[in-house]
């Protein structure tokens, strides 16, 4: 079942490659449209995060690169406090379209560990991995991602959740309104 979903998954994105414009090559970079892995040999080059929307690609081995991105902290408030999530690729190995981004679902699931695995997994097509640099990006908080949500986790998870007695009851509630405070 998990093999023809793959399949089904690599086919609509064949599909949706297929019929999109030449204009949707607008937000390539110039001189990568036909990537032989120019960037990866010079990560760095002109790849930066310093604002412009573009990352500074490292090798991480494996044939795969990873960056760094900083993100808000709250969506809402854009330029406000941002935190630092992990991004991972693996670059096209032939005549480069652009980037596919994968998402193994949720909850709780790093997108760079599943992008690497879904690049060199063998029921991915072999085109994928020519014509697309996989993607994947982790959630706020997975991964290596660094976010501190505040609170004593060892604590909060290493009390007794089987409520045997009023005691048990008394230290689950205290361990927990002491997180949610």
């Amino acid at each position: 079942m998990r093999l023809i979903r793959l399949t089904s998954a690599a086919l609509l994105v064949l599909l949706a490659v297929s019929c999109a414009k030449e204009s949707d090559n607008a937000n390539v970079r110039s001189g990568s449209e036909n990537n032989d892995n120019a960037d990866s040999a010079n990560p760095g080059d002109d790849d930066s995060n310093s604002g412009d929307g573009t990352l500074d690609w490292q090798d991480c081995g494996a044939s795969v690169e990873c960056a760094e991105l900083d993100v808000p902290l709250d969506y809402d408030n854009p330029a406000g406090e941002t935190i630092t999530i992990d991004v991972l690729r693996s670059p096209a190995t032939g005549d480069r379209i652009g980037p596919l981004f994968v998402n193994p679902g949720g909850p709780g699931a790093p997108g760079d560990e599943f992008a690497s695995g879904f690049a060199s997994g063998p029921t991915t097509p072999s085109e994928l991995n020519e014509h697309f640099d996989i993607v994947g990006v982790n959630p706020r908080g997975l991964g290596a991602s660094r976010i501190d949500c505040g609170g004593d986790f060892e604590k909060l998870y290493g009390v007794d959740y089987s409520i045997d007695s009023p005691q048990d009851e008394q230290d689950l509630l205290s361990v927990s309104q002491e997180y949610v405070d």
